[in-house]
């Protein structure tokens, strides 16, 4: 199974094999918060408050994130 979440961070993300490791390794393994991590560069706490803001809903999440940023 760990192989597959590194294989869905990778893809889903854009990211190589090292750096989908290194994101779900911060996530402690959740794949939601690996990706919204990855995609805005935020810490693990942030991302795991957007994504129960958005109730799972990884793009929501991001983009909630994203608007914050500007």
């Amino acid at each position: 199974l760990r192989a597959r979440a590194v294989r869905i961070v990778a893809a889903e993300a854009g990211l190589d094999e090292a750096a989908a490791l290194a994101a779900l390794a911060a996530a402690d393994g959740d794949i939601r918060v690996a990706l919204v991590i990855s995609a805005t560069d935020c810490s693990v706490d942030v991302a795991r408050a957007a994504l129960e803001r958005s109730k799972g809903v990884v793009h929501q999440a991001i983009e909630a994130i994203n608007r914050s940023a500007k």
